[in-house]
């Protein structure tokens, strides 16, 4: 009987044994794959798992490592969306897999965006200032963005249009020899700039003009002040050969009676 319990007491040891061999072979996978399941809610997905078995760990395992590679491929794709290329593809898995849906409608409204400011740019470049973009076309943040990119365009094309026509206004009326118009509308910054420097520019032409018809006023007094100079110094030499030829006149005469008297007086 004392060996009957000897025996019994040795096959507990070695149940015993196994099992705790058999435990620590099941929970050592899971331990890890806890392990990796903490470094991944922490966003860690530099996580391997190597356990491979065709049992129920097994598949879970395999679960594990195709979560891992799914949360990297989104993770992947985000940074190539950070770094401004949409190029990538991104197709849900299924129609339930929100963080594929939620990865390929970021990447889709970006490069909408993208496209709508190179848009703006192109119609900038080649001078249809009337272009702006579709901001109703997207949500939130983007279409305020977008917003207010138009915005901007209207406050300052707007009152570069308004100057540019008034500026040729005033320019057609003073190749007309028209020199009293100014720009009189209301600007800002370098558009305030270019208003003052015109109207400057046509203010000190309209005073050189002033100068020059005051100088030809003061010719054309000189002028008439020489011509009737002149004319009075003809006049007054015409008088004086009139009187000159008067005191000939009346010399010879006198000098004609004085010879007739010299000769009567021979004759006698």
């Amino acid at each position: 009987a004392r060996d009957v319990g000897m025996i019994g007491l040795l096959i507990n040891l070695v149940a015993i044994a196994v099992m705790a061999v058999l435990l620590r072979v099941l929970t050592a996978p899971l331990i890890r794959m806890e392990r990796v399941a903490q470094a991944l809610a922490q966003g860690d997905l530099e996580q391997k798992i190597e356990y491979r078995s065709r049992s129920e760990i097994g598949r879970l395992a395999d679960a594990f490592r195709a979560t891992i590679s799914y949360v990297r491929d989104i993770a992947t794709a985000l940074d190539e969306i950070a770094r401004g290329d949409f190029s990538r593809d991104i197709q849900p898995r299924s129609s339930g897999d929100s963080l594929s849906i939620s990865a390929q409608k970021a990447s889709r409204t970006l490069s909408a965006l993208v496209g709508e400011t190179r848009a703006l740019s192109e119609a900038a470049q080649q001078g249809r200032l009337e272009v702006r973009g579709d901001a109703e076309r997207f949500e939130g943040g983007y279409r305020d963005l977008l917003g207010g990119m138009n915005r901007t365009l209207d406050a300052v094309v707007l009152p570069m249009d308004r100057l540019i026509r008034e500026a040729s206004d005033c320019l057609a009326r003073v190749a007309e020899r028209d020199l009293t118009p100014r720009i009189t509308g209301e600007y800002v910054g370098l558009q305030l700039q270019v208003k003052q420097s015109l109207n400057t520019a046509v203010g000190v032409l309209d005073q050189a003009l002033a100068d020059v018809r005051g100088s030809a006023g003061e010719v054309d007094s000189a002028s008439a002040q020489i011509r009737k100079g002149s004319e009075d110094l003809a006049s007054s030499s015409a008088e004086q050969a009139a009187v000159i030829e008067e005191i000939a006149a009346s010399v010879q005469e006198l000098a004609a009676m004085a010879e007739r008297n010299n000769n009567s007086a021979a004759t006698a």
